[in-house]
Parts: C-alpha cells; structure tokens; sequence
C-alpha cells in the first residue's frame, strides 16, 4: 500500500466560531478569513497571533464580499466591484500580518469564489494578477481542476486540495452543497475517504465513479460541526499511515 511522503492539513479559520483556538495546533496551515465572508482586522489579528505561537503557516482566506450567505452563493458584481472587494481584503490581511510579523505564505479563494475561479479564466487571471501585484506566490486550488493549471501557468506555486468533509460530484468537482450527503457529518465517511486518496489516489464520487486525485493539502471546513473533533481523527488516521504533516 502505498502513501506519499508528506502532507499539509489545512483548515478554513478566523470565521467567528469558538473552536478555533483548539484546531490551531493540530493544522499545519491555516486559510484566515479577511473580511469578505467573514473576518475583520481584530479577528485577522487574533488568528494571526495563533498561527505564530503553533507555527502555522497564515493564507489569505477572501471571497464574495458576502456575510449573509457566507460567501457561498456567486454575486453578480461587476469585474470592477469585486476586484476592489478582494484587493480590499488581501490588503487587509497584509496589514494585519505585516504588524504582527507573520509570513504570508499562501492563499486560497473561499466558498462561490473557489469554485467560480475554476471556471472562469478572466476571474481568475484577475485573482492572479492581484496577488501577484501583492507578492503572494503560492495558491491552494481543487486537485485536478482548472484554476491549479491556470495558476500554473501564470508563474504561481499551485498547491492540489483535497477535501476530508465534502463529497465528490462525478466530474472530479465537490458535490453541491444543497445536495444531500455533499458535507461528510462523521468520522469515519471522512477517514474512509482520505484514506482512498492518500494510499490509492482516488475517491469514489457520490455515484460511485473512481476519480483519480493528488493530494498536496487536505482541508476540513472550520464552520464544519465538530471539527475539532473531526480533525483530531484526522491527525490520527495520517499518523496511523505514517504520513508527516507540514505546509508546503
């Protein structure tokens, strides 16, 4: 049975929810909301100190400007409008590192956004080029999917994500989340799953179809319901494998 050398656990942080302060030490690198989805200075900060004290690596988590649905849903903004609500938030989140001395290492779109990027070549050259002009280089993007080639391409480091919380749609895309069964509630259906893609480099999709995956980080949802418990199980399962975690 074969595994890979090492892998990174990242988690969506910095959204409001009371457990994050437990997940920091478990993850190797943590994607900070900065204001679009969630987030504010204060709590950019807070995530920020948390990243220096446990040694994680900090990304910029931006999205729709969009709290009420938790940027989850595409917005219809103009190209103009929502290049200026993510320049916003990178810049916000740049500030706040720069004044707490932690390296910004990477960056990965949240929600509506992530998946839009995937298929939308213009959107996403735009996010390139505005993380470039902010000197990011490193972005995390669907294993398989579009926006890692695109990133590629564009002179960024790409990192393939994999999901331990979601389930797989048959095209290789995540499940919508309106659809029953797309967000793993247990334990062992994400164990099962990240098992597959670790030592095979495979997932079954929801209609039992074997997609091919590499994993370079896997991520679990911090808004996920107890995801502190379920990343400890994470952290079990990677150590059972024998597989080191680190950020890229």
């Amino acid at each position: 049975m074969a595994t890979q050398g090492r892998i990174d656990l990242n988690c969506d942080l910095g959204e409001g929810y009371p457990h994050d302060r437990a997940i920091f030490p478990l993850v190797s690198s943590a994607n900070i909301a900065c204001g679009g989805h969630a987030g504010d200075r204060a709590s950019v900060r807070t995530a920020l100190d948390c990243c220096a004290r446990y040694g994680v690596a900090a990304g910029a988590h931006p999205g729709y400007p969009d709290p009420a649905n938790f940027g989850r849903i595409t917005m219809q903004l103009s190209r103009e409008a929502l290049r200026d609500a993510l320049a916003q938030q990178l810049d916000l989140f740049l500030d706040a590192a720069s004044a707490s001395g932690v390296p910004v290492h990477h960056a990965k779109l949240h929600g509506a956004l992530y998946h839009d990027a995937g298929t939308d070549e213009a959107l996403a050259d735009m996010v390139f080029t505005l993380l470039r002009e902010r000197g990011i280089g490193m972005v995390y993007g669907a294993s398989g999917g579009r926006f890692n080639a695109l990133a590629r391409a564009a002179g960024l480091e790409a990192v393939d994500e994999v999901f331990a919380d979601r389930a797989y749609a048959p095209d290789g895309g995540l499940l919508p989340r309106h659809l029953p069964g797309a967000v793993l509630a247990d334990s062992r259906s994400m164990r099962e799953q990240l098992r597959g893609i670790l030592t095979r480099g495979e997932v079954a999709a929801s209609d039992g179809t074997r997609i091919g995956l590499r994993a370079g980080t896997v991520c679990l949802h911090g808004d996920t319901a107890g995801a502190e418990a379920f990343i400890r199980d994470i952290r079990a399962l990677l150590d059972e494998l024998q597989i080191p975690v680190a950020a890229p």
